[in-house]
Formats: C-alpha cells, sequence, structure tokens
C-alpha cells in the first residue's frame, strides 16, 4: 500500500526482487502487467518509502501499458510469451505468467467480439434499409389497387374505411387564372406575327389569343397551352393589329393582359392603352 503525492492512497500489485549488482537492501520493483499501470509515474517512485533506497531514472524497468484496447492488446500479446516462459528469470511465479497470458487472450477475444458485432450491426441496417424500401414500394402497389377499387364503388369511403386508410384528400380550389405579362409581337421574315408572353401554365391554365384590326372589335384567334403563338392570317393591306393574352383556367378567364400594338410600314411596335 502506497501513498501518492495526491495524497489518496492506492493498491498496486507487486514484484519485488533484487538486482545482482545493487545492496542487498536496494530492492527494484516490476509491475505485475495491467494491475497498476495509470498509478506507476514519477509519482509513485516520489513516493516511495524511505530508507528502502532512492531509486534514479535510470532504474525503472516499468513497461508502459497503453490505455487504448487495441494498443494494449497488442502490447499484451507481444510480452504474453516471454512473461510466461521467463517468468522465474524476471520475477513473475509461473502462475502470474499463465494468468497473463489468459488476461491476454480474453482481451483479444472481446476485441474480435466487438469488431463482429460492429460488422454484423452494419450489415443488419443494410438488410434492414433494403426491407424498409421493398415494403414503401410494395405498398404503394396495395394501396393503388385500394383506391382503384374505391374509385369504382358506389361507395367509396366505405372501401377506404375498411382498408383502414384514408381518403385522398379533395383537392383545392385553384383559384382564378393569373394574367399573362410581358407580351410581344414580332414581325418575321416570312410576313407572319410571333406572339410571345410569360405566365403561368399551373393547375390547367392556357392562354387565349385576341386580335384587333384597326378599329375593329376584339376577336381570338387562337388557344395555347405555350408561351407564344404565331399569327398567320394576316391580309395583305393590313396597317396594324393589336395583341392582347387572355388567361383561362376551367370556365374562369381573366380580364386580359396588356395589348401590344405592331404597325406595318415602319416596322414599329409600341404599347396600346
Amino acid at each position: 500500500m502506497f501513498k501518492a503525492n495526491s495524497g489518496k492512497t492506492r493498491t498496486c500489485s507487486v514484484v519485488l526482487f533484487k538486482n545482482a549488482s545493487a545492496p542487498p537492501n536496494y530492492p527494484r520493483l516490476f509491475a505485475e502487467a495491467l494491475s497498476c499501470t495509470k498509478y506507476l509515474g514519477k509519482n509513485f517512485w516520489q513516493s516511495w518509502p524511505e530508507g528502502v533506497g532512492a531509486l534514479g531514472r535510470g532504474d525503472k524497468i516499468i513497461a508502459t501499458v497503453p490505455n487504448s484496447k487495441v494498443a494494449c492488446s497488442l502490447w499484451a500479446s507481444e510480452h504474453a510469451l516471454i512473461f510466461k516462459t521467463n517468468a522465474l528469470a524476471i520475477g513473475l511465479t509461473a502462475a502470474m505468467g499463465t494468468t497473463f497470458e489468459t488476461k491476454t487472450n480474453t482481451l483479444n477475444g472481446t476485441i474480435l467480439a466487438q469488431n463482429t458485432a460492429r460488422t454484423a450491426a452494419k450489415g443488419a441496417t443494410v438488410t434492414a434499409d433494403t426491407a424498409l424500401q421493398d415494403l414503401k414500394e410494395y405498398a404503394a402497389v396495395c394501396l393503388a389497387a385500394i383506391k382503384a377499387k374505391a374509385e369504382s364503388s358506389a361507395d367509396p369511403n366505405a372501401v377506404y374505411t375498411a382498408a383502414g386508410v384514408p381518403p385522398p384528400a379533395l383537392p383545392s380550389p385553384a383559384g382564378p387564372p393569373t394574367d399573362a405579362y410581358d407580351v410581344a409581337a414580332h414581325l418575321r421574315n416570312d410576313g407572319t406575327i410571333l406572339v410571345t408572353w410569360k405566365g403561368t401554365v399551373q393547375n390547367s391554365q392556357f392562354f387565349t389569343v385576341w386580335r384587333r384590326l384597326s378599329t375593329q372589335q376584339w376577336t381570338q384567334i387562337g388557344s395555347t397551352a405555350k408561351k407564344k403563338f404565331i399569327d398567320g392570317t394576316l391580309t395583305a393591306g393590313t396597317t396594324s393589329a393589336t395583341y392582347m393574352i387572355r388567361s383561362q383556367r376551367g370556365d374562369q378567364v381573366s380580364q386580359g393582359s396588356e395589348p401590344v400594338i405592331i404597325v406595318f410600314g415602319t416596322q414599329s411596335m409600341s404599347q396600346a392603352a
């Protein structure tokens, strides 16, 4: 039993033996492997009882045992056979050499089991993820079949209730169509007019193209889900054409975009109020 500089009492299993070249009252210390590595530092040597003899740095033969499992396993594996074979020559008993070997094998076995378990856990995670994806895909197939049955049934809710799944939510109203903007008209080399604009086609919105010649009334000349339209119906002698785009969704129609006018002869284009 020795008391370190911290004042706390530590218990260490040690083997005392004498160096042949040292005085009889000058014992040297060899720690039983793995038993008190934590406390065998300079504090331990400084707290050695008075009268036994001061041990200098060169007299320390205590092996430093690594703290990590892997490093300690390698160190112990390197020393196990040495401790067992040379037990008596190095101050150990035969039983201590055998015990050290047994504890070394135990540590190595637990490290192997830990690594095996870690590998198995990774494999199990991959297997579980695969099973999850497989189940989700087949569940989608089943739900599609239930939906088809419900849609063909006189009472769809009864089918969903029997299946224990909620019916599909009704789509929310899309709202009124939004007007097109940035409308432009360009005279092409072949004499046709390319009308372009910006806007959305979400929720089944589409566009109708309107034209007014001179002082005539607005006339719808086409409809499209695209954002461009080619007008090839102008007749010779037309002096100007004004275009407007209206957005439509179902029966709802927007008021219309800002009109754009193209004047022939000067090939100029301006916005009309």
